[in-house]
């Protein structure tokens, strides 16, 4: 036989007996942490053959032929298969069952067949899986309802599988075809070949295997085929299912009654229940709520009802894959189960059982007693079962039924009740107990209990009083013989000490006075006392004074056609401070050409001002613009406090026309030659202007001149006193600028900034 084949067969045996356990009543507790350290080799399983001859009462002479015939079904009659016909219906006994055997609906099912080339073919499609060979697989039905080859989806459903109903005739999709699964007596069949006799043809073929994969080198003989089943599946499961709860004192017997235990009712049940560590309050009472997940599968539309202490939940099956999970508190008390599956009028009644919470528990709330006349408390902390371990802020303090040396903890009555004697401290101490009992138990207790803190230092109210523009005096009393510290409370890397002055008194004249309030936070400590610790806000008449004051210069007027801006420093404080001026911003903008250099510098003497002045800049085309004028002063103290000025951009130019001497009301011989002034300031530094009036038909006064390097210019025209008189009364003139002297670059300011009213000032 080949190896795989031999593999083959004790999968399918051990198969059968699964699929045979079909009460399927499933109690899981999944443990919960780290892998523990590697245990001591168990004791040799027991054999089947052994398990049996327990089981079944047997003496211990019975031969291994009797246990293989009683592995065999009695000589029964040859029953009807199922088979799918042409019309794709069952037909069983050569009868046409009139049921399809694919659902109703869902995709066509479809069965696989070996193709000419030795592959499984699965609706007519090579899956490229070889049926036969040491490297063919067996097709198996998935969870999805398709066929797998080899642990991959094929994507091919397949058809609905017959049932046994409990009258004996052939089910499908839960309709009774009224076949009978069993027909009259047949003569009996050969004899099939035992576990046995397989395992020593491939023996003696060479091709047999140990547990671990490795070559077989024994024997053929009997006992050697014992020794070769030794701790094999049924020993395996039977030490693991001890594990589960309430199943730690069962015996082997009941063990095996179970397994073989079959009702084929096609409802399954299983529950849930994580192992986790329970989170307790002081009180020992739960925090939270932990759940039990309560699964039940069946046909779908089954309706499920779940009956117990303090529950009834309802459910629906909403197919033959989904089972439906009910979410079940669990308490200190198991809780038992009665499960109703109706599907077609017919009830089928399952229990489980909801184990109760697994964790150490307190048999009262921990006590925290002073003792008289000291710093300290006594801590007892008493649980109802002794744990294995227990550790305080993540310290083991006990474990091996024995106390941490060092941890300064005692164990009494039998391991349950654990003290110690505390040192208070400056804060408050709230630990953290966790402590592991037997079987995984396990609970954690945040803030189990509270040490109070020393007795608190006295410290008397704080005081601030000013010594000069740059300190303040903080002074305070308390304690004697205290170490008494003051600090920035945002940033306590800037702080000073208060010296004691005298007993109990503490003082500083550092404390500086700053701009904006602040606040400080003084910390008393002394050893053998809580730490106490206090704030007081500087504010008010205790920050420092402003050093300067920046006002408009009385009586210049400002505007953004003004490219001179002047402000006057006044120094507030009692002594001399100095300046420094920075600029920044505007980029793009041109400076003026009288603009100072930046950084400007100076002192300024207590009580006095100095005027300066600031030039706006400016763009070809007069738009928006602003750079910013900081201005640092820093006093005697070394105190540095910054202002601010926004100086905006030049945004258009002035003009005037000055009145010709003798003009009078404008009356006098019209052809006379009158000259008159015309003037422009703040203009594009530089630039060419071009200037014109209109009387209403033409222009007239035409004059092209350039500006100086500040924008200025005066200049004189001549017209006649009759042009001058039509362009007042006409009141426009225009003013052009260009930036070449051949007046064809011409500046874009906009038309409303050249046209002017021409009038006399």
């Amino acid at each position: 036989m080949k190896k795989s084949h031999f593999k083959m067969l004790f999968s399918f045996v051990f198969m059968a007996l699964v699929m045979l356990s079909c009460e399927n009543n499933l109690e899981m507790v999944l443990p919960q942490g780290p892998k523990g350290d590697k245990g001591d080799k168990g004791d040799p399983g027991k054999s089947a053959f052994e398990l049996w001859l327990e089981h079944y009462g047997k003496d211990s002479n019975t031969s291994i032929e009797e246990f293989f015939n009683s592995l065999k079904g009695e000589n029964g009659k040859d029953g009807a298969v199922p088979i799918i016909g042409e019309n794709g219906n069952w037909i069983i006994d050569g009868i046409d069952t009139g049921i399809p055997a694919r659902g109703k609906d869902g995709k066509d099912g479809v069965t696989p067949e070996i193709g000419d080339n030795g592959n499984w073919f699965i609706g007519g499609v090579d899956t490229g899986i070889p049926a036969r060979g040491k490297d063919g697989f067996t097709p198996v039905i998935g969870e999805n309802g398709n066929w797998w080859i080899d642990g991959q989806d094929t994507g091919k459903p397949s058809v609905v599988i017959p049932e046994i109903g409990s009258n004996g005739n052939w089910f499908i999709g839960g309709v009774d075809t009224g076949k009978p699964s069993r027909g009259n007596d047949g003569a009996n069949g050969v004899n099939g070949k035992s576990a046995y006799e397989l395992w020593k043809e491939a023996v003696d073929a060479g091709e047999m295997t140990n547990k671990d994969g490795s070559e077989y080198t024994g024997g053929n003989t009997w006992e050697e085929f014992l020794r070769w089943l030794q701790g094999g599946d049924v020993s395996v499961l039977y030490q693991y299912w001890k594990t589960l709860p309430g199943n730690s004192n069962k015996t082997i017997q009941q063990f095996i009654e179970e397994l073989f235990s079959c009702h084929c009712d096609g409802i399954t049940v299983s529950v849930i229940a994580l192992n986790e560590c329970v989170e307790l309050n002081a009180d020992g009472t739960v925090k939270g709520t932990h759940s039990a997940e309560l699964r039940v599968g069946g046909e779908g539309g089954t309706q499920v009802n779940v009956t117990g202490n303090g529950i009834n939940l309802n459910g629906i099956v909403s197919d033959n894959f989904t089972p439906v999970i009910f979410n079940i508190p669990r308490g200190n008390t198991s809780i038992q189960l009665v499960i109703a599956c109706t599907k077609s009028g017919n009830t089928v009644n399952k229990e489980a059982v909801i184990p109760a919470l697994n964790y150490v528990r307190l048999s009262a709330t921990p006590t925290v007693v002073p003792v008289p006349g000291q710093q300290q408390d006594v801590v007892t902390v008493q649980f109802v079962t002794a744990p294995v371990e227990m550790s305080v802020d993540g310290t083991v303090v006990y474990a091996s039924g024995a106390v941490v040396a060092g941890s300064g903890w005692a164990v009494s009555n039998e391991g349950r009740t654990f003290i110690r004697t505390y040192n208070r401290m400056s804060t408050e101490q709230k630990p953290t107990v966790r402590a592991t009992g037997a079987n995984s138990a396990c609970s954690t207790i945040e803030e189990a209990f509270t040490i109070g803190q020393l007795a608190p230092v006295q410290l008397g109210p704080l005081a601030l009083t000013t010594i000069n523009e740059c300190n303040l005096q903080l002074s305070v009393t308390g304690t004697p013989g205290m170490t008494v510290t003051a600090m920035d409370a945002n940033n306590h890397a800037v702080s000073v000490v208060l010296p004691e002055t005298s007993a109990g008194n503490y003082s500083t004249g550092i404390v500086p006075r700053l701009y904006q309030a602040y606040t400080i936070l003084v910390r008393a400590e002394l050893t053998g006392y809580g730490t106490v610790e206090e704030t007081i806000v500087v504010d008010g008449p205790n920050l420092a004074s402003e050093l300067l004051r920046v006002d408009p210069i009385s009586g210049v007027v400002e505007n953004t056609s003004i490219s001179q801006v002047q402000r006057k420093l006044t120094n507030l404080s009692s002594g001399p401070i100095q300046y420094n001026i920075s600029r920044g911003g505007n980029v793009g903008a041109n400076r003026h050409p009288l603009s100072p250099a930046f950084p400007l510098t100076g002192t300024i003497a207590a009580g006095s001002s100095v005027d300066l002045s600031f030039y706006r800049d400016y763009t070809s085309d007069f738009s928006s613009g602003e750079y910013e004028v900081t201005i640092t002063v820093q006093n005697q103290c070394g105190l540095q406090r910054n202002y601010t000025l926004t100086i905006a951009n030049q945004q258009n130019y002035r003009h005037a026309f000055t009145m010709p001497a003798g003009w009078g009301d404008g009356s006098g011989d019209p052809n006379e030659m009158i000259t008159f002034e015309v003037s422009v300031f703040d203009g594009i530094p530089g630039s060419y202007v071009e200037f014109q009036l209109f009387n209403g038909l033409a222009y007239g006064g035409v004059s092209r001149e350039q500006l100086d390097a500040s924008g200025n210019l005066t200049w004189n025209v001549t017209m006649t006193r009759a042009q001058i008189q039509a362009a007042l009364n006409n009141q426009k003139g225009y003013f052009y600028f260009y930036s070449n002297s051949g007046y064809t670059e011409k500046y874009s300011i906009g038309s409303e900034k050249e046209e002017v009213t021409f009038a006399f000032d």
